[in-house]
């Protein structure tokens, strides 16, 4: 996760509460919503590379989207 320091201080003292995706204030209001950081470099490459998807599959999720998209 991205996150400052500031909220990072927030959780470990328990003024911030992370819900999911969401830092929330201990009164539940939304305080920031969590953005997943890039990952770069060498975990980067590596994640790319333990991917692999047959052609068919990527076929059959294109039809089945369309199919959705026409309903």
């Amino acid at each position: 996760m991205d996150i400052t320091d500031a909220v990072l201080k927030g959780i470990e003292n328990s003024d911030l509460i992370r819900w999911g995706g969401i830092i929330r204030d201990t009164a539940g209001q939304i305080v920031l919503h969590v953005v997943d950081a890039p990952a770069t470099g060498a975990a980067a490459g590596n994640a790319a590379k333990s991917v692999s998807v047959s052609p068919g599959f990527l076929g059959k999720i294109v039809e089945r989207s369309t199919a959705a998209l026409k309903t």
